[in-house]
């Protein structure tokens, strides 16, 4: 079994612990959307396609995007910082090159936030932008669409929610670490804009 292989059954476990915990308490019976899962899969998808076309080291690239939140089965708040020495343990079980660890380790501490600085690293820039990208477009209208009902909102909610999002969004875009991942933020946005629009007077035409 490769390391590859071997990360993805580790990240698919703990998010399917994650999941069964959040079952447990809040009682969603036998729901099986698991955003974590989701997004890891997703942002794993988008860094790949940047990477290739930017010339990444794709062993260093692939290991954070699988790894980046897998910090979140512990904390919240250092994820990131908490990730990255899980990043080390787990990769040290398999035979992903020891010497790479390191700049897996950067990629994933510098994942988080919202600020204009730039990573060190081509990886860590390209995971930034594939983390970020990921809550744009369609699938973050999906996700949040599935997600906003089991907080008990309904749809007069979502339209705040939404255009409280699309604020984010616009700074998402505008800190975008590659000129790639800028060109893709461009072209979400606009989806999730458009949306937005459409939902807002949609929902408020008779009130």
């Amino acid at each position: 079994m490769n390391w590859e292989t071997q990360i993805k059954q580790i990240a698919n476990e703990t998010w399917g612990k994650i999941l069964k915990e959040k079952i447990r308490n809040f009682s969603w019976n036998n729901f099986t959307f698991n955003y974590r899962a989701e997004h890891t899969e997703l942002v794993l998808s988008i860094g790949i396609e940047i990477g290739n076309k930017l010339g990444a080291d794709m062993e260093i690239l692939k290991a954070a995007l699988l790894l980046h939140d897998i910090g979140r089965s512990i904390v919240e708040k250092e994820h990131a910082k908490v990730g990255a020495q899980m990043a080390e343990e787990i990769l040290l079980n398999t035979n992903f090159p020891q010497k790479k660890i390191d700049k897996v380790k950067y990629a994933i501490t510098t994942h988080v936030g919202w600020d204009e600085s730039v990573p060190e690293t081509l990886e860590a820039c390209i995971l930034w932008d594939a983390d970020k990208l990921s809550k744009l477009g369609a699938s973050i209208i999906l996700h949040k669409a599935m997600i906003l009902p089991l907080k008990g909102k309904n749809s007069f909610d979502a339209v705040s929610e939404f255009n409280d999002w699309l604020k984010t969004a616009e700074y998402i875009k505008v800190n975008m670490k590659t000129k790639l991942g800028l060109k893709m933020a461009e072209e979400r946005y606009q989806t999730l804009e458009m949306f937005v629009t459409a939902l807002s007077k949609e929902v408020h035409k008779n009130h």
